[in-house]
C-alpha cells in the first residue's frame, strides 16, 4: 500500500495527508483566496493552514472517487474565486465535470457541458483564442479511442469545441 507523504528537510510527514491517494492528480490553488496555496488530491479538497499543515475539507463534496483522472483549479467565469475541473473514472462512469466556487467553501456542479468522460487523460487550461477567458485543452481516452479536444470558454462558463478555420 502507498503512502501519501509530505517531505520535509528530508523528513516525511505522515500527518498533514492522512491519506492512501496513490496514483490521484493534484494541482495547487488558492481557492480560499486567503493567499496560501491549497491541495486538489483527486476529488479531495485540502485547506492549507498557517502551520503548513492541511485540513481535510469533508463539506466540499466532489464526484467520488476520482480514478485515472485529472484536477485543475482555474478561474472559468473570472470572478475571482478558483472553481475546479475534474474528470475520470468513478465507480460508475468515466466523467468531466466543472464546479463553481460559491465562496465560504462551497462548490456546486456545472450542468449540460460538453465534455466527454475520459480517463487516462490530461488537461491544461489558457487562453488559447485571446478572448480574456479560460480555455481547456483535455486529451484522454473514451473506452473506445484516445481524443484530444480544444473548448473555447465563455464567460458565462459555457463551452464550445474550438474549430479552427
Amino acid at each position: 500500500m502507498a503512502l501519501s507523504q509530505i517531505w520535509t528537510d528530508g523528513i516525511a510527514d505522515n500527518d498533514r495527508i492522512p491519506f492512501d491517494l496513490d496514483g490521484q492528480s493534484v494541482d495547487l490553488g488558492d481557492y480560499d483566496n486567503d493567499g496560501d496555496l491549497d491541495l486538489i488530491i483527486g476529488s479531495k479538497v485540502f485547506r492549507t493552514n498557517a502551520d503548513l499543515t492541511f485540513t481535510w475539507m469533508e463539506a466540499i463534496t466532489l464526484i467520488e472517487p476520482n480514478y485515472l483522472g485529472k484536477s485543475k483549479w482555474g478561474d472559468f467565469d473570472n470572478d475571482g474565486l478558483l472553481d475546479l475541473y475534474l474528470m475520470g473514472e468513478s465507480s460508475e462512469e468515466k466523467f468531466a465535470k466543472i464546479y463553481r466556487n460559491q465562496g465560504n467553501s462551497v462548490f456546486s456542479e456545472i450542468k449540460d457541458l460538453p465534455f466527454k468522460g475520459l480517463s487516462y487523460g490530461s488537461v491544461d487550461l489558457g487562453d488559447y483564442d485571446k478572448d480574456g477567458d479560460l480555455d481547456l485543452i483535455i486529451t484522454g481516452w473514451t473506452s473506445k479511442a484516445f481524443h484530444t479536444l480544444i473548448f473555447s470558454g465563455t464567460m458565462a462558463i459555457g463551452f464550445l469545441l474550438f474549430q479552427p478555420g
